[in-house]
């Protein structure tokens, strides 16, 4: 899978219609219509602000009254090929006077994405967990050597150790288990790289 960390835009010109397509860092907490409408004061009396997201739960798209599935399928099929998750794809279209059709308008909502796509950096993502553990002093080193390339989210030294980590799913958590006084798995979160 992959994603991005920085919003781009793009734009295409197509028998006389403006396409401006926008690529943004999303998640399930961010709500679409409030991006939407920011878009909408910035890029105003377009004649549609169609879209797609993935994130890892959900896939959704709209085609802002185009016809249906010319837009908003097109955009999302685009994310889909591409692996990407955890974005949100906004086609913004200023119609230009010259219909193009049910064909013409999917191969141009998708050519919007591709370029969008194409300019973007786009960065591996690997699925990650936050867990908590706490240790005695005297493994510090033994574990510092095992952890030195997870994220370190927190760390205090009171009685024991403590630390919150977040590590690649796909880690064999065992290793730490057995060094630690206590083991907490939180969250699923995940690293771009």
């Amino acid at each position: 899978m992959r994603s991005i960390d920085l919003e781009k835009e793009a734009e295409i010109n197509i028998k006389k219609s403006r396409f401006i397509s926008i690529l943004i860092p999303f998640n399930n907490n961010m709500k679409v219509n409030d991006i939407i409408n920011k878009y909408k004061q910035k890029y105003k009396n377009a004649s549609h602000y169609t879209y797609a997201f993935i994130t890892l739960d959900e896939k959704k798209y709209s085609d802002d009254n185009e016809p249906a599935m010319t837009a908003g399928l097109p955009i999302l099929e685009e994310l889909e090929k591409n692996q990407l998750t955890n974005v949100l794809c906004i086609v913004i279209r200023y119609y230009g006077g010259i219909k193009l059709g049910t064909g013409g308008l999917r191969r141009a909502y998708k050519d919007a994405t591709v370029k969008v796509i194409k300019e973007a950096t786009l960065k591996k993502l690997i699925l990650s967990k936050i867990i908590e553990i706490t240790f005695d002093y005297e493994k510090t080193n033994e574990l510092d050597e095992i952890i030195k390339e997870f994220e370190i989210i927190e760390k205090t030294y009171q009685e024991n150790v403590y630390m919150k980590l977040n590590i690649p799913i796909n880690f064999n958590i065992e290793k730490l288990k057995s060094k630690t006084l206590t083991f907490m798995e939180k969250e699923k979160a995940f690293i771009l790289k």
